[in-house]
């Protein structure tokens, strides 16, 4: 490691790390803090050198062995993130066919949040705000489509809990605890 002070850690796996990039891109853009982001790999050579006193985001898989006595705060649509103490575990699960309808409409209803700040954020209040880019707009095949992918339902699930994580609080009560 490093002498750069390091506010948190973002660790995922490979597969998730374009998810695990944005959440730190969003995190420095929305707060003055510092994130390292590591692949699994990298965190398992180097957890004993990191203090049980610092904060470390856990993304997918790569929390799994992280999850014991977590508290959620937030569980909805085979999506979740808690923490217990300095650990905290943003995970997502497959959604089953049945429930693509629900989650298309919770999908919407955040888009529209994130779209009502958007106008807030282009007289400068919100600098992050363009790092969110097209990723929550979502194709026309997703809001209106009866096609089940389990592959694309997970990545609107993981760009919408990353979000939901930061712009939704739980950052923040995390960095806070």
């Amino acid at each position: 490691m490093s002498d750069e002070r390091v506010d948190a850690f973002i660790v995922s796996t490979e597969k998730r790390a374009e998810y695990a990039n944005f959440l730190g891109q969003l995190i420095q853009a929305k707060s003055d803090l510092t994130v390292a982001v590591w692949e699994e790999k990298h965190w398992e050579s180097n957890k004993p050198n990191v203090a049980s006193s610092q904060k470390v985001i856990f993304l997918g898989k790569a929390g799994d062995d992280n999850q014991v006595g977590i508290e959620w705060y937030f569980d909805k649509h085979e999506m979740k993130y808690g923490w217990l103490k300095n650990r905290c575990v943003i995970a997502v699960d497959t959604i089953r066919a049945g429930q693509t309808g629900k989650f298309k409409e919770y999908y919407k209803e955040r888009v529209e949040n994130y779209k009502h700040l958007e106008s807030e954020a282009k007289g400068g209040k919100l600098k992050w705000f363009g790092l969110l880019g097209g990723w929550l707009t979502g194709p026309v095949w997703f809001i209106a489509g009866s096609h089940f992918d389990r592959a694309k339902y997970k990545k609107y699930q993981y760009q919408l809990v990353v979000c939901e994580f930061v712009l939704g609080g739980g950052f923040d009560k995390f960095m806070e605890e």
